[in-house]
């Protein structure tokens, strides 16, 4: 009886969880299916499509467009002797402009398209490798476990009931054109197109890929997006097959899980690692061995004491005061430590809490001083419009009558309130020139704690700042208004 399996089908426009038994052609299919939301992240659209049904997933196969396929040639000379792992490491660095992902951070996967062929090409499919441990996670959470990745196009077998080993399909997908082709006797030939099927610029290109084979027996066309331009004339478009109809898309994924779990599949479908052993399972043999080597250890200790155990005892008789003088000694002294311990750790939270109080009492007094100083400010000279706290210190943004008027309000500041710690810098004013003299004027006002300048801080000479540096920040606020006085 074939195991049941999950089957998440993600493109940009939707989202279907499948629960189907592998092996089964048709039939015993059951669809959940929704809009795809606004989220880019694929790890969330597995778990937003998990939660479509209510059982819990098994095996899970995950069918996105989310992942880059494209094919890709090789120069014969570079794959000689490599394996189809080495090859998909190559043509990783060969996609990374195109994809995008990072040939060092992704995983890889690629099918051979022309086996002796001068120029060998290949089916390549390529995913960050970052995302496959989110959404493993995604999967292990929710009970299931992951067991292949694949782009959903390309499927190597006819949706048609056909015995005919001579046929073609073109698949519209969001995002990107397959055109896929067998012929008797080789393997399955598929030409990925990166454009969208919105235009008719990648029918010129299908039509000149399709063109090289003889004209099949049987022609498909695979609708799996909404959004898509009509077949031009030199494109059969055959037996059209919309994903959209249920009775289309049921057949199509029990198609793929048939794909999926075979050894071998014919479409490129990314394997996840093998999981090492579980920690719980690691766990649960230490202990088995710890219990092991504990009950030697037991056997031993009991053969040892039945040896010496009166002996023992005896000794223990005649020891037994000085060994109580000793522990009573020992804890005397333990005790003594522990008090010399909690007393120093007292004296050190009262002086943490002193130092606190005292720097809680300097602050609430610059800021203090600082909100009466610009509370004294004349309304029909200057505006304070903001105070904001940034990075770099205190900002004070307003508007004045006249250029001077804010470096003169910075030289009040600046007398207030650097014996407090602070240092007010010249302000920066722009003229809006609405009057003829330029004004009014913005201004922005810089208010920094001493020790963003580099300078002592107060308290470090006698709780004030030195003298010449006080006169020389006033100095030169008050030059500054001076001269925008003038």
């Amino acid at each position: 009886m074939p195991k049941p399996l999950t089957i998440l089908l993600i493109t940009s426009e939707r989202l279907v969880r499948a629960e189907v038994r592998a092996g089964r052609r048709a039939g015993g299919c059951e669809l959940f299916e929704q809009s795809r939301p606004a989220v880019d992240d694929l790890p969330s659209l597995v778990e937003a499509a998990l939660r479509l049904g209510p059982a819990r997933p098994r095996q899970v196969l995950l069918l996105s467009t989310e992942l880059w396929t494209q094919t890709l040639p090789l120069a014969t000379g570079g794959t000689g002797g490599m394996s189809e792992e080495e090859i998909a490491q190559a043509l990783a660095f060969e996609a990374e402009p195109f994809s995008g992902i990072s040939a060092f951070d992704s995983l890889t996967v690629c099918r051979s398209l022309s086996r002796g062929s001068a120029e060998p090409s290949f089916w390549f499919t390529q995913l960050a490798s970052s995302a496959l441990e989110s959404i493993e996670y995604a999967i292990q959470e929710s009970g299931g476990k992951l067991i292949g990745i694949a782009h959903p196009a390309g499927l190597s077998v006819p949706l048609g009931v056909s015995e005919s080993a001579n046929w073609q399909r073109i698949e519209l997908w969001p995002e990107s054109v397959v055109c896929v082709r067998r012929v008797p006797r080789s393997p399955l030939q598929v030409h990925v197109i990166n454009a969208g099927p919105q235009t008719e610029t990648w029918q010129e290109d299908a039509w000149h890929w399709l063109s090289q084979f003889d004209p099949p027996e049987l022609s498909e066309l695979l609708q799996a997006t909404r959004f898509a331009a009509p077949l031009g004339a030199e494109l059969s478009a055959g037996e059209t097959w919309d994903l959209a109809d249920e009775a289309v898309l049921e057949p199509w994924l029990v198609a793929w899980a048939q794909e999926a779990t075979l050894r071998h599949p014919e479409s490129p479908v990314l394997r996840p690692a093998p999981q090492p052993m579980p920690t719980s399972t690691r766990v649960v043999i230490a202990g088995l061995i710890a219990a092991l080597m504990l009950a030697l250890c037991l056997g031993h200790f009991s053969w040892t004491s039945a040896v010496t155990a009166s002996a023992e005892e005896r000794v223990a008789e005649l020891q037994q005061p000085a060994e109580e003088l000793r522990e009573l000694e020992g804890r005397t002294q333990s005790l003594q430590q522990e008090l010399t311990r909690v007393r120093t750790q007292s004296e050190q939270m009262q002086a943490s809490v002193d130092a606190c109080r005292r720097a809680w009492e300097w602050n609430r007094q610059r800021i203090a001083r600082l909100m009466g100083s610009l509370a004294q400010v004349d309304p029909d000279r200057l505006v304070i419009q903001a105070i904001e706290t940034q990075r770099e210190g205190i900002q004070i943004r307003g508007i004045s009558r006249r250029a001077d008027q804010p470096t003169q309000l910075a030289a009040q500041l600046a007398r207030q309130l650097l014996p407090l710690g602070l240092q007010v810098h010249p302000p920066t004013k722009e003229a809006v020139f609405l009057r003829a003299d330029g004004g009014p004027y913005l201004f922005e006002l810089l208010i920094q704690d001493i020790h963003h300048t580099g300078l002592p801080l107060p308290g470090s000479e006698a709780n004030g700042l030195p003298e010449a540096v006080e006169a020389e920040n006033a100095a030169e606020l008050e030059n500054a208004a001076e001269a925008d006085g003038r």
